[in-house]
């Protein structure tokens, strides 16, 4: 293959294909065979591709400012999420100290309450339990009747034996078990009550 390999154009080629030089020369008359050597091929393919070279380069001509555009437009809104979840983290902890205050706030009403009916009542506060006053009350009228119940039930049962009557050692209904130390006791309480 030599540099003066002719070729045979074809009448479908376009007018993009052949330089407008080229296209200029083609008279009705001239349509005839047109050969071309190598180099001319190599030099219309070359000015082919460095058309089309520019034909992109001006369509994609912004890119690097479009792509430059985007990174910056991806780190602002970063930057905004990264705030958001910085005020969200904030709402969130000041919520919270805001329910805890409220939690304290509500103990130390309670408390309060608790001290208020106890002292009404006349009932120990360590012994009332209840959220609302009404609860408190209840409780506490329900603890006065279990004291009174208890107190009515003591009232009603006697002692088993008077503590005179007891003796060291003995049985209670035997007076001649006494010895050493307790008829000495009982000789002291007679002289004491004689006297």
């Amino acid at each position: 293959m030599t540099d003066n390999t002719s070729q045979t154009e074809t009448p479908a080629a376009t007018p993009d294909d052949k330089p407008d030089a080229v296209v200029a020369e083609q008279t009705p008359a001239s349509q005839a065979e047109k050969t071309f050597t190598q180099a001319d091929i190599d030099r219309l393919m070359a000015e082919r591709l460095t058309r089309q070279k520019k034909e992109i380069a001006a369509q994609f001509a912004d890119y690097e400012d479009l792509k430059a555009a985007s990174t910056r437009l991806k780190e602002i809104e970063d930057a905004q999420k990264s705030e958001q979840e910085k005020a969200n983290e904030k709402i969130a902890e000041l919520n919270k100290r805001l329910e805890d205050q409220a939690a304290e706030v509500a103990k130390a009403n309670l408390a309060a309450l608790k001290s208020e009916v106890a002292r009404v009542k006349g009932v120990p506060a360590s012994r009332l339990h209840g959220k609302t006053q009404e609860e408190l009350e209840a409780d506490a009228d329900a603890y006065l009747a279990e004291v009174a119940a208890r107190e009515q039930q003591t009232k009603r049962t006697p002692t088993k034996t008077p503590a005179a009557n007891l003796k060291s050692g003995a049985s209670g209904s035997d007076s001649n078990a006494l010895v050493g130390k307790a008829r000495a006791a009982a000789a002291l309480r007679e002289l004491k009550q004689g006297n």
